[in-house]
């Protein structure tokens, strides 16, 4: 039973993953249609922070992207939204 448990875990850990990937994806593309260069500003700094390895600090990515460093903080929190709704659906939404 025990191992049969770790398989599941293991399959659910797999799929959460594929989904988190998926999405991510379906959002870079949607910041590279788009008509407003911030979208993809906001993109790599989203990357920038949260998904490159090692994560860069907030005063790194402001000296790279060349804006302030409370730009850099008011993308993260804007690409918040539109994430969540991708990655958890309505219930991104009411977040």
């Amino acid at each position: 039973y025990y191992i049969e448990a770790i398989k599941q875990s293991q399959q659910r850990t797999i799929i959460i993953l594929t989904h988190i990937e998926k999405m991510l994806d379906i959002f870079r593309i949607y910041c590279e249609q788009s008509d407003r260069p911030e979208d993809l500003r906001r993109f790599r700094i989203l990357r920038a922070r949260y998904i490159d390895d090692p994560g860069k600090t907030v005063i790194e990515i402001a000296e790279e992207e060349n804006v302030d460093k409370t730009t850099v903080s008011r993308d993260l929190r804007e690409v918040m939204k539109p994430l969540s709704a991708l990655l958890f659906g309505i219930d991104g939404v009411r977040m």
